[in-house]
C-alpha cells in the first residue's frame, strides 16, 4: 500500500484576493489548501490541519511576516515555510532566509 501524501497547503495573507488566488491555482495542481486573512489563527491551524507547507506574506498589518516565520519555525522547524509577498526588498529576502524560509517569491 503506497502512503499518503499529506498535501495540505497554509496559505496566510491579510488580502482575500490574493488567497481566493492562490488557492484556485494551487487546488488545480492537487493540493489542499486552507487560507487564513488572520495570521492570528496559524498555529491553532497548523495543529487542526498538520500542514507541512506554508506561504506567507510579509506585510501584513496585524502581525509582519517575518516575526510569524519565527514563531511558525520555533512551533516545528520541519514546516516547509515559503515567503510570497509584493513589497520586495533585499533585507526582507535576507531576513526571510535567514530565519528559515525555504524560497521567497514577489
Amino acid at each position: 500500500m503506497k502512503p499518503t501524501l499529506n498535501r495540505v497547503v497554509l496559505h496566510i495573507d491579510d488580502d482575500p484576493k490574493m488567497t481566493d488566488l492562490v488557492t484556485k491555482q494551487l487546488t488545480k495542481e492537487g493540493c489542499d489548501v486552507v487560507s487564513l486573512n488572520n495570521p492570528a489563527q496559524v498555529i491553532p491551524m497548523l495543529i487542526q490541519k498538520d500542514c507541512r507547507v506554508v506561504i506567507l506574506d510579509i506585510e501584513m498589518p496585524q502581525i509582519n511576516g517575518l516575526e510569524l516565520l519565527e514563531e511558525i519555525k520555533q512551533f516545528d522547524g520541519g514546516i516547509q515555510v515559503i515567503m510570497l509577498t509584493g513589497v520586495v526588498t533585499t533585507t526582507n529576502v535576507l531576513r526571510s532566509f535567514r530565519r528559515g524560509a525555504e524560497a521567497c517569491f514577489f
